[in-house]
């Protein structure tokens, strides 16, 4: 054992040996108390647990501070009571006297607090940075005037249930350091949260180990933390080990005070030294037997006014002093009052009960048979006054004996009914003076009088009225109490029940208003006649259902072309019991007059409109109507509707168009006649079919629209039953606006229907891909010489409207002739049924229509051929020859001009995420950056790709963690420099804390190694994967550290003209501190291979990470990285999620192009959403500078962020200064609209007119 143990020490050191020492070896002491003078700290010499309370008070005859540096006490790990400094001077940590102090269980409190420090006018700091855990009980801390870092330490962190009473410290503080992100116990240490360790561990020093714990959770069996003790074992509670029965034994061996003198047994498999209440020692099983009522274990007690107090009784039966239960404040108090004093049989003297608030009764002493007044108070021997809540005494009708008299006063709701039932069990008698009758019972129940009969009449949905017979002329009023909320079981007095509504009436009626429909409500009478009062007993009634509220959340989702999703929640309040939801469904025209407005030739449809148009599922809701008056199925008759006017419901469609129902006998409420177009008609419901649609219960609609000018009603309504919140509409039509509108509806009352608000929702139905189609059979042409006119017929049921035709035609020779265009608005169409090509070169012709609907441009038609033959005339066909030839040589040498231009430009914008073109080189130069192989050792392997390498490793020079990367065997001569190549950018960026710094390079030899700055948490893709998993709680104040930190190394590389070009979380690195720097220049593509796309001979693209304009043109500018800079911000907010999941890279691709962009995450902060949001504007100019970011961000991090971040620097400042408010004012992405990423030439595909541009 002693030559493991010195092993043990060798490998892991001192600290480890004082975790892991068994009961036998280490010196556990009691309870501790030093005060007066600071030499009694001797006591706790050698202590590695205290099994007690460690109480340090009333030193204040110390002269200076330096009195205290002898007394330092590395040894104690754990109290398992509570911790007390009060009234010390000159004592300013307690770290320093206790280093090493890991637990605190809180078995017993001082006044519900575990850790106490009050009134130590010298102390600076807590400073127990090895404090893990707070079992039980709160934090005091009071006048401390010096105090600093009480409110740093994350005090739920080391006990989830502790409770803090923190005042009185020192307000101007300085922070903490930047390492410790604002949780620290000093400048010098940190707050350590350790996420990864086993679950039996409070704290550890490896990882997911149960041998290497701070502190264990549960029980530690010889040095390993366990849930629970092995079979063959047994618990020692109070040090919560586990032990052999053998060990357990040979406690009653042990000279140590905190073992000796003690029985020490084995019951109910723990070791113990003394016997649970309700059984006794047994000498010849050497254990425990029950003895039921006749265990005695007597004590004394003076005064029970705390909880500490009150468990000191725990287990008591005989009561050998007085007991006075005085000052007991809280709920917990009395709890606990139930849990300890329940074996109570026995009081020697007299019993005491006064000045308890919240103490209903005695029944926390269910056993007390005898009061014996051996030595009374007052001549009392039973004491209850000023117990302002105090109902009952004892339940149950066992006899209680008390030897001598009683005194009651000052109980303001224990009835002097209560009184006598006691004195009538006991047998003894009282007089007025012993038991007040003014002062107890004030505030009793009235008596009862059931013989006065209250019926309910008139009832209805929010009045109800109450009606009693008056008997007795003398009777002088009556007072109503009536309310909702009610416990039969409880007291029904006024004064005891404060959600009683009252009112006083002299009749013998009441009419009780404005309650609340479907409720039942309690209510009895008070009687007033002369000097006496009476009441009725408590009775209910339940008022009828009314409307209920309107739904919730009222959404529509377009399925398909003719199907629309419908969702929704049940109101809050119902009033009633739900039968049903009517749905009304209004399909709202297209108007074509305001179509024809637009030249959709000039102004073709918008991106935005594009991706309503292609049928995306965007759900548009307006404000929800709440008109309680509108009801599809109201029966009432026209005349009524009349007397109760209709509110106008007004919906606003698209492009200011407004939809408003109008009843035909209302009258608009603005005064001047909106509803001259449209009128509503209340139509019959008799004899009129039950129809079913979508498979739903469906009936024709209780409102009919009639269009004044006989247009064709598009109307119906749906009665979906209550248990269901969603339903599919169906037979729609395609790319139409549907309005909906619902309202809940409960079962009728009385014949009269009970349906609520009415909420209103709207959404177009997905485009129909094969509806804008012209019949190809009606194409026709008719040439006249050089002009040839093309007739067509429209598409029979288009999406929505026509707005334009696309005619494109080419010539058939020379083969991959360029393709013509026209495009002719319908309005143009309609004056000649088509379209005439005038001035047409001879030749053969292929031509092709296609109509562009609300929806987008439809389908092609099929090749329509026609001739134009040439002229008969010879010298007029050379001359159009010439003419045709030399024009047609321009165009050739135009395009020829203008492809060479366009394929150079490509060649300058190739889209390769490589290190900045301004900074990459192609050759490497040894410079004063070279370091000595040899001083460098490489360690562990930390990450590894296809061709690199990263290593754990020291700088032996400087002994100096740090990363290391190389290359594999595997990368070829043009790798390895291109490698050295991109760690030389990192020689320009050494200077900024937000910025990976660069400590060497090695490229004598192979294989090549680039050394920089060791971040021991990896990159942030992965740190966050790993919170994932984490029980640690991910807060907004840790999103804002990373954000604002990542832009202020953004912000560096802005200030030194560098664009980064790859910024995305995997090439973001995360301290041991958990700051988050940039680095990784070009270095990662080859551990993250996929989140990079490989486009032809381009190289490897970032797509998801790219700004539009970057994935258009190929432009990389400071406004491209800060939308790569959101795309980070949005990985932090979702745990590095992959943007744009469920997209393939060419679908994204696409999607950015067309302007779309991420959505919000779930839980994301609103500062954090508007600042992404702003990075993906689709104007580079548009979006926020990283300084601008850093500004906004800065209020929401400490004040360490400004000692180390390069926006407040110096330089920082003077950039800002001089040059920022200057910025390059870099266009949008050059193909916004129809653009393609990589549109090809019309020679390649001649009749792909999808990728015409318009």
């Amino acid at each position: 054992m002693r030559c493991h143990t010195t092993k043990f020490l060798l490998v892991s050191g001192a600290l480890f040996l004082l975790l892991f020492l068994s009961p036998l070896s280490a010196k556990i002491c009691d309870s501790i108390d030093v005060r007066n003078k600071i030499e009694y700290l001797n006591k706790l010499r050698n202590c590695t647990e205290i099994t007690g309370n460690l109480n340090i008070v009333l030193i204040e005859t110390t002269k200076s501070v330096s009195e205290y540096d002898q007394y330092v006490f590395p040894e104690l790990t754990r109290v398992t009571g509570y911790v007390l400094f009060f009234k010390v001077k000159h004592v300013t940590s307690i770290g320093k006297l206790f280093p090493n102090l890991r637990l605190i269980r809180g078995l017993e409190l001082f006044f519900e607090f575990s850790l106490v420090l009050y009134n130590l006018p010298n102390l600076k700091e807590i400073g127990t940075d090895k404090l893990f855990y707070i079992a039980r009980g709160g934090v005091k801390i009071d006048k401390a005037p010096q105090l600093c870092y009480a409110d740093t330490i994350q005090w739920r962190h080391i006990g989830n249930n502790t409770h803090l009473d923190i005042r009185d410290t020192k307000d101007d503080c300085p922070a903490c350091p930047e390492k410790c992100n604002g949780s620290c116990w000093n400048q010098n240490s940190c707050q350590i949260f350790t996420d990864q360790c086993h679950q039996e561990c409070l704290g550890c020093t490896e990882n997911n180990s149960t041998t290497h714990c701070e502190v264990c959770k549960n029980y530690n069996d010889n040095g390993t933390c366990v849930a629970k003790c092995p079979s063959d074992k047994y618990i020692v509670r109070t040090t919560n080990r586990c032990i052999s029965a053998k060990a357990c034994s040979d406690l009653n061996n042990e000279t140590t005070k905190f073992y000796r003198n003690k029985n020490w047994l084995i019951y109910e498999n723990e070791c113990r030294s003394d016997c649970p209440v309700g059984t006794k020692y047994d000498n010849t099983t050497n254990t425990c037997k029950s003895c039921g009522n006749f265990c005695v274990r007597n004590c004394t007690v003076f005064e029970i006014n705390n909880q500490n107090a009150i468990t000191n009784l725990y287990g008591c039966t005989h009561v050998l002093s007085p007991l006075s239960i005085v000052g007991l404040r809280t709920e917990q108090e009395l709890e606990v009052l139930k849990q300890n004093l329940k074996w109570v049989r026995y009081i020697r003297d007299y019993l005491q009960i006064s000045n308890n608030r919240n103490l209903k009764d005695l029944n926390f002493l269910p056993s007390l048979r005898v009061i014996d007044g051996q030595n009374t108070r007052a001549n009392k021997t039973l004491l209850v006054y000023e117990n302002r809540n105090l109902k009952k005494l004892w339940d149950g009708d066992y006899s209680l004996k008390i030897n001598g008299t009683i005194g009651f006063s000052d109980n303001d709701k224990l009835c002097l009914s209560e009184i006598g039932a006691l004195a009538k069990r006991a047998n003894i008698s009282y007089s007025n003076r012993d038991v007040s009758q003014n002062s107890n019972g004030v505030l009793c129940s009235i008596p009862k009088d059931e013989s006065v009969k209250v019926n309910v009449t008139q009832i209805n949905s929010t009045n109800v009225t109450l009606v009693w017979e008056k008997r007795d002329e003398s009777i002088l009023y009556y007072t109503v109490y009536y309310t909702d909320q009610y416990n039969m079981t409880a007291d029904n007095d006024v004064c005891t029940a404060s959600n009683w509504i009252t009112f006083i009436t002299f009749n013998s009626s009441a009419q009780l208003i404005n309650l609340t429909a479907f409720t039942t409500y309690y209510y009895y009478i008070q009687i007033y006649v002369q000097d006496k009062k009476s009441e009725t007993k408590v009775e209910t009634f339940q008022t009828l259902a009314d409307d209920p509220e309107a739904v919730k959340d009222f959404i529509a989702q377009a399925i398909d072309h003719h199907s629309i999703r419908l969702i929704w929640k049940e109101p809050v309040k119902t009033y009633g019991h739900l039968s049903s939801y009517t749905i009304t469904v209004y399909r709202e025209d297209d108007d074509p007059n305001i179509a024809q407005l637009r030249d959709y030739c000039k102004y073709s449809h918008s991106n935005k409109g594009a991706e309503v148009d292609q049928s995306d599922d965007e759900v548009v809701t307006e404000k929800p109507i709440h008109d309680p008056k509108i009801h599809s199925n109201n029966t009432e008759t026209v005349m009524d509707a009349t007397c109760q006017p209709e509110e106008e419901v007004n919906i606003r469609l698209q492009n200011d168009i407004w939809l408003k129902l109008c009843d035909k006998n209302s009258q608009s409420k603005y005064g001047f006649d909106d509803c001259k177009n449209y009128y509503y008609d209340r139509i019959n419901h008799i004899g009129i079919p039950v129809q079913k649609r979508s498979g739903l219960h469906i009936q024709t609609p209780t409102h009919k629209k009639t269009s004044l000018d006989h247009e064709k009603p598009r109307v119906f309504t749906e009665i979906v039953d209550a248990t269901r919140t969603t339903t599919i509409v169906k037979n729609l039509h395609q790319f139409s606006i549907y309005v909906f509108y619902i309202m809940a509806c409960n079962h009728p009352v009385n014949e009269r229907n009970l349906c609520g608000p009415v909420e209103q929702t709207f959404v177009r139905t997905k485009k129909n891909p094969s509806a804008d189609v012209i019949p190809q059979n009606s194409v026709k042409s008719q040439v006249q010489e050089y002009d040839v006119s093309i007739n067509w017929a429209e598409p029979k049921e288009p999406n929505a409207l026509i707005v334009s035709y696309h005619i494109v035609y080419y010539k058939k020779e020379p083969e991959h002739s360029k393709p013509s265009r026209a495009c002719i608005t319908r309005e143009e169409y309609k004056k000649e049924r088509g379209y005439t090509l005038k001035g047409m070169p001879p030749g053969s012709y292929s031509l092709r229509l296609q109509p562009v609907s609300l929806a987008g441009p439809g389908n092609l038609t099929k090749a329509f051929d026609f001739v134009i033959k040439p002229p008969d005339s010879p010298s007029k066909f050379w001359l159009i020859f010439l003419v045709s030839f030399f024009v047609l040589i321009g165009i050739c040498g135009l395009l020829l001009f203008l492809r060479i231009k366009y394929i150079r430009s490509r060649e300058r914008v190739q889209l390769i995420a490589s290190i900045n073109p301004d900074y990459a080189g192609l050759i490497y130069i040894e410079d004063e950056w070279e370091t000595n192989r040899d001083d460098i050792e490489l360690r562990k392997e930390l990450g590894k790709g296809t061709f690199g390498v990263v290593y754990y490793g020291l700088i032996k020079s400087k002994n100096m963690p740090c990363a290391v990367k190389t290359v594999t065997d595997k990368a070829t001569v043009q790798e390895r420099i291109s490698f050295l190549t991109e760690a030389s950018i990192m020689k320009e960026f050494s200077h900024a804390h937000h910025v990976i710094k660069l400590f060497g390079v090695v490229s004598r030899d192979q294989p090549p190694l680039v050394v920089m700055e060791l971040m021991e948490r990896g990159d942030l893709k992965e740190y966050l994967r790993r919170l994932r998993d984490s029980s640690q709680n991910f807060t907004s104040n840790e999103i804002y550290r990373m954000a604002i930190e990542i832009a202020d190394g953004l912000a560096y590389l802005t200030s030194r003209k560098y664009v980064h070009r790859d910024l995305a979380a995997r090439n973001c690195m995360v301290a041991n501190d958990r700051t988050v720097k940039i680095g990784d220049f070009g270095m990662t593509r080859d551990i993250y291979e996929n989140d990079y796309y490989k486009k032809g001979t381009r190289g490897l693209l970032p797509v998801r990470w790219m700004a539009p304009e970057s994935l258009a043109d190929g432009v990389f500018t400071s406004d491209s990285d800060i939308w790569s800079y959101g795309i980070v911000l949005w990985e932090i907010a979702t745990l590095a999620e992959q943007p744009y999941q469920g997209l393939a890279n060419e679908q994204v691709l696409q999607f950015v192009i067309s302007e779309g962009t991420l959505e919000r995450p779930p839980e994301c902060p609103n500062l954090l959403w508007e600042i992404m949001h702003r990075c993906w504007e689709w104007t580079p100019r548009d979006r926020p500078t990283c300084f601008e970011v850093v500004d906004s961000l800065q209020d929401h991090v400490g004040q360490d962020f400004k000692l180390v971040s390069y926006y407040h620097s110096r330089e920082g400042q003077e950039f800002l200064f001089t040059q920022g408010s200057s910025r390059a004012n870099n266009p949008p992405a050059l193909g916004a609209g129809l653009h393609q990423f990589e549109p090809r030439s019309f020679e390649d595909d001649p009749l792909n007119f999808d990728e015409l541009p318009t």
